[in-house]
């Protein structure tokens, strides 16, 4: 998907910031306040779709993630779906549980899943599944 076709969809942006790391290729990305949603679109991979980020609404992923749930709430609903053994990083400010096969991250602040993030999901022979190439 493309900025346009999302704007088709969700109307326009409330805000949208460019990032440019430092390998010197970007991203534009569309917050979406009323949504709870951030889409960035690579610059890389000619400005398609590449992660969507929820922070807020009641968007619950795969019957089973939710905004609002507790780290342990989150590592027995994920085991439930089969994603396996999350990679686990602790910090002062957030904590992550991340499942790299499946594009999977869960954001945490003060116990609380605050911010679930996906995006490219790819096949076993290196095609993307999503979005769609």
């Amino acid at each position: 998907m493309y900025p346009e076709e999302t704007m088709k969809v969700l109307g326009d942006p409330n805000t949208t910031d460019l990032r440019h790391p430092k390998k010197g290729v970007g991203a534009v990305i569309h917050h979406y306040e009323q949504h709870g949603l951030d889409l960035t679109f690579d610059e890389e991979d000619e400005h398609r779709l590449a992660y969507i980020d929820v922070t807020g609404g009641s968007f619950i992923l795969m019957n089973a993630l939710s905004l609002g749930m507790s780290w342990e709430d989150c590592l027995a609903a994920t085991k439930d779906l089969g994603l396996g053994l999350p990679h686990e990083e602790r910090c002062v400010s957030w904590d992550l549980l991340c499942y790299h096969g499946h594009s999977l991250m869960c954001w945490f602040h003060d116990k609380t899943l605050s911010k679930i993030s996906f995006g490219h999901y790819w096949s076993r022979d290196g095609q993307p599944l999503w979005p769609e190439g």
